[in-house]
């Protein structure tokens, strides 16, 4: 059955409110960013940076299960160095019982890589990052010049409705994340998005 189905060949993600929940420029004060025990990353006040609960674990599974599907992230941050800085030492911990809830769910039975309940660089699993102001439109002509892959065969997950209206006028399949990114709206959002290439 797995064949049969029309996963995107790349999926871009927003970051403030769509992966972490808060905004770069408004709770971050700042560089140097230090790295916990548990992954996270602290900024010089103290603030510490999360993923939303479900995030890893979307990301370990597109890895293992869909490993022709690229990933991207497209910020229109105002603090772009920041927000670099984050994701540059920030790690994460999947959970495998939410990896294999979302085998599972689309009816995947072997993986390209073992998943892994490892810390991992969150950076790694991304093959392009554009972060910089305004509306995501440049974002998305240098992710397509960075991957050569078409916007109809690209997903996009962001909270504002301004970004989906752009990004879904070039074509992308775009999903408005309105309380993040969730295991539910993630499988709800690619189960359309394969439908809509059946």
């Amino acid at each position: 059955m797995e064949s049969f189905l029309a996963f995107p060949e790349l999926i871009a993600f927003d970051l403030d409110y769509t992966l972490w929940p808060f905004w770069v420029d408004t709770h971050i004060s700042g560089e140097p960013f230090k790295l916990l025990s548990n992954g996270n990353v602290i900024d010089r006040g103290g603030f510490e940076v999360r993923l939303y609960k479900d995030v890893a674990s979307i990301l370990e599974f597109i890895r293992c299960y869909l490993p022709s599907t690229k990933l991207a992230l497209a910020s229109r941050t105002p603090e772009p160095e920041w927000a670099s800085g984050i994701i540059s030492k920030l790690e994460i911990t999947p959970d495998l019982k939410k990896v294999n809830f979302l085998k599972e769910e689309f009816g995947l039975k072997e993986s390209h890589f073992e998943p892994s309940a490892t810390k991992k660089p969150f950076k790694e699993y991304f093959s392009s990052i554009q972060l910089y102001p305004g509306n995501k439109l440049p974002h998305f002509r240098a992710i397509q010049k960075d991957t050569s892959i078409a916007y109809d065969d690209m997903v996009f997950y962001d909270d504002e409705p301004r970004n989906i209206k752009d990004v879904n006028g070039l074509g992308v399949f775009s999903v408005l994340a309105g309380n993040g990114l969730t295991i539910p709206l993630f499988v709800e959002s690619i189960t359309k998005y394969i439908s809509s290439k059946n």
